[in-house]
């Protein structure tokens, strides 16, 4: 092994042992922060976020499919498609919202109370 390719690789473990040293400080960072906002999830909170998701969702394909009904010979309004964004975007904020509450779940940034 060359001088050249010990220090690339020294070089290499340095920087792998810093990522995971800051990955774990984030890490605790996060626990710190969001556990104080949400010292504990349980079933029903999350189950009241998947809801308001699916009602979401729901909402968002029945506009979509209603301009498909209505507008077979036409362009929907600008409008109407104006509508259509912000259903869509209401509904991917709220989705997003699920994944970042599913992260959290999963990092251990909060604690879930599990029934006995």
């Amino acid at each position: 092994m060359s001088e050249h390719e010990f220090d690339d690789e020294y070089r290499l473990r340095r920087h792998r042992q810093f990522v995971l040293e800051l990955e774990r400080e984030i890490g605790q960072i996060n626990r710190t922060i969001v556990h104080e906002r949400m010292p504990e999830l349980n079933r029903e909170r999350c189950l009241t976020l998947a809801t308001l998701v699916a009602r979401s969702r729901a909402a968002y394909l029945d506009l979509a499919l209603e301009l498909g009904r209505t507008s077979q010979d036409c362009l929907p309004e600008d409008s109407r498609i104006v509508e259509l964004r912000e259903a869509r975007r209401r509904f991917e904020e709220l989705r997003d919202a699920f994944a970042a509450m599913e992260r959290a779940i999963e990092c251990g940034y909060v604690d879930v109370a599990v029934p006995d």
